[in-house]
């Protein structure tokens, strides 16, 4: 319920003042939320008005009746063939929009992202677009042998640390 006020100010004019009621507290018992307004009121808080009888508590949802069942979300995605798959990945490689093309797929956006990660992986590993590794050093301290790096000079990692 909203009210409206008239406020003086000291220059002589007149303010039109829109009341809006709004909660700041939810208190368990009456007697805590009578302490509390009696002390906005001797404030200088200006109240608007007493407090109304207790409400009814909202109802919450059951926590089954708010989330979806796994089978409705999956039942709106298709299932590509092998071929279909072959192809995104093939249009994703290219340089394709991941989301544009799930789309034409009809799959989850992050289905195709999981199976183009995989064969990115598959394709690191037969060795078509991995580094060559550093070459094995040994060690002028300690002998060990260690991956060397432009800045190891000719020292491990436990050696060169000192």
């Amino acid at each position: 319920m909203r009210g409206y006020e008239l406020r003086e100010r000291d220059d002589g004019s007149v303010d039109l003042v829109e009341v809006v009621p709004t909660v700041i507290a939810t208190f368990t018992s009456r007697v805590h939320a009578e302490s509390y307004y009696n002390f906005l009121a001797e404030s200088g808080a200006e109240p608007v008005a007493k407090a109304r009888p207790a409400l009814p508590a909202p109802e919450r949802p059951k926590p089954e009746a708010v989330a979806p069942k796994p089978a409705q979300v999956d039942a709106a995605w298709s299932t590509p063939s092998e071929e279909e798959w072959d192809q995104a990945i093939k249009a994703l490689d290219d340089g394709g929009d991941m989301k544009k093309i799930a789309a034409a797929l009809n799959v989850n956006f992050y289905k195709l992202r999981g199976k183009y990660a995989a064969w990115r992986r598959r394709q690191n590993d037969q060795g078509t677009t991995r580094a060559p590794e550093p070459a094995q050093e040994e060690c002028r301290l300690c002998g060990r042998e260690f991956k060397s790096s432009r800045d190891s000079d000719g020292l491990c990692a436990r050696c060169s640390r000192g």
